[in-house]
């Protein structure tokens, strides 16, 4: 297994805190992910992406725009009720202050994070809880994981965000750059295996019976053939996650959602946003339960509603899901 690199972020990860932090029921941790869809602001610094710089068309008008409807949206009950927002494909840690600015504070959000590396795009985020620690997992080239350590009803838990690569391009290509994301994956596993452990974001693929992408069903592949070829063995049976073998809550077919899928492409559903949680976090936790947060951010076909840049509608091409665990 590669060397894994592990910076602690007191530079990259910027934390803010404008009060004491709010009481949080301990009984619960409430986790959000959403892939907001290239979610710059109006500063331009030379790494954006061609459609989001000025000569494009791209304007502060703009920014506040779609900025207005994220702000609006994180403020309803089934979003603010989050201890924690996971927020991929934001630009900079600029959008995530105007976020809290719009009131988001005043709902328990005093801290925010993001990755400032060299990609355009990043992972971010906003919480109502201080973070013990903030590190980043990176080899290679591959996208920067972020790993949040929590305290929560006097315990230690880890929560791993991350935004693996899609299948645009060249499609083994990215299945490459995603199994180096397993790897990662099956590093962090093995080194939290005794610590309560979340795994969550944009997977961009869903699990698989064979190991040519980064998840493998272990109802179809053999544990021990899946971490020899680098894939993570997950499954929807919390009985049968175990050691690196880690539970899908969104791949159990006992979990109701409220939607097919997170994201929507050439006439099929796909579950690319989901969490994985370990065996410790599971034998910690009184309940865990997972859905996909469609209604608000819906086109009237009931798919995502992306942005669109001529009419100032819409929000992403993907739904957020939602992480609930009950101690």
């Amino acid at each position: 297994m590669k060397t894994f690199i592990s910076i602690f972020l007191s530079i990259l990860i910027l934390l803010l805190s404008c009060s004491s932090e709010t009481d949080q029921n301990d009984r619960d941790l409430t986790v959000i992910s959403y892939n907001v869809q290239n979610l710059f602001d109006d500063l331009e610094v030379g790494t954006e992406y061609p459609e989001f710089k000025k000569y494009s068309g791209w304007s502060s008008e703009l920014y506040n725009k779609r900025l207005s409807l994220f702000q609006k949206l994180f403020k309803k009950e089934r979003y603010s009720d989050a201890d924690i927002i996971i927020l991929e494909e934001v630009e900079s840690k600029e959008v995530l202050s105007a976020l809290l600015d719009s009131g988001l504070r005043r709902r328990g959000f005093i801290y925010y994070g993001i990755i400032e590396d060299e990609n355009p795009i990043s992972v971010g985020y906003i919480s109502k809880i201080s973070m013990k620690t903030v590190t980043l997992h990176k080899t290679g080239d591959q996208r920067t994981l972020l790993c949040l350590e929590i305290m929560k009803n006097d315990m230690q838990l880890v929560i791993v965000a991350l935004h693996a690569k899609s299948n645009v391009g060249d499609d083994d290509e990215a299945r490459e750059k995603r199994k180096e994301y397993a790897r990662h994956i099956l590093f962090l596993s093995e080194y939290y295996e005794r610590v309560p452990l979340i795994i969550i974001g944009d997977f961009n693929t869903e699990p698989r019976t064979d190991t040519q992408d980064m998840l493998s069903d272990v109802a179809c592949t053999k544990v021990e053939i899946a971490l020899s070829e680098g894939s993570v063995p997950i499954t929807g049976e919390r009985e049968k996650a175990d050691g690196c073998v880690l539970y899908d809550p969104s791949y159990d077919n006992y979990m109701p959602l409220s939607a097919d899928g997170s994201y929507y492409y050439n006439g099929r559903w796909y579950i690319y946003d989901r969490a994985l949680v370990n065996r410790c976090l599971i034998d910690s936790a009184v309940d865990v339960s997972f859905d996909i947060l469609g209604d608000d951010t819906a086109s009237t076909y009931g798919t995502p509603l992306p942005f669109d840049r001529s009419t100032g509608v819409g929000y992403s091409d993907h739904f957020a899901v939602k992480l609930k665990i009950s101690f």
